[in-house]
C-alpha cells in the first residue's frame, strides 16, 4: 500500500502544477490575443512600413548609380592597364636602344 502512496501524491502534485501553469498561460494568452491592442498601433505600423519602402527605393536607386560607376571605373582601369603595358614596352625598347648605343660608342671610342 505504501508503494502506491508516493506515485499517487506525485501524480496529484504534478497534475495540480500543470493545471496551474495551463490556467496561467490561458490568461496571458487571452490578454495577448486582443485585437484592440494591435488596432491602436496599426497607423504607426503603416507609417513605418511606408518609410521602410521609401528607404528601400532610395537604396535601389543608389545601388543602380553605384553599379554604373563601377562599370565606368572598370573600363577606365582596363584602359589604364593597357596604357601602362604600352608604356612599359616602350621603356623596354628605349632601354635596349640606349644599351646598343652605349656598346657602339664604346667600340668606336676604343
Amino acid at each position: 500500500m505504501r508503494e502506491w502512496i508516493v506515485p499517487i501524491i506525485s501524480a496529484i502534485f504534478g497534475g495540480s502544477i500543470t493545471a496551474f501553469f495551463n490556467y496561467r498561460g490561458k490568461i496571458l494568452g487571452a490578454n495577448a490575443e486582443r485585437e484592440d491592442v494591435y488596432a491602436d498601433h496599426i497607423n504607426d505600423l503603416f507609417k513605418r512600413l511606408d518609410n521602410t519602402q521609401k528607404e528601400r527605393d532610395e537604396l535601389k536607386e543608389q545601388n543602380i548609380e553605384l553599379r554604373s560607376q563601377i562599370n565606368e571605373l572598370t573600363k577606365l582601369t582596363e584602359q589604364l592597364k593597357a596604357q601602362v603595358h604600352s608604356l612599359s614596352n616602350r621603356v623596354t625598347e628605349l632601354t635596349k636602344t640606349i644599351k646598343k648605343g652605349e656598346k657602339n660608342n664604346g667600340k668606336t671610342n676604343q
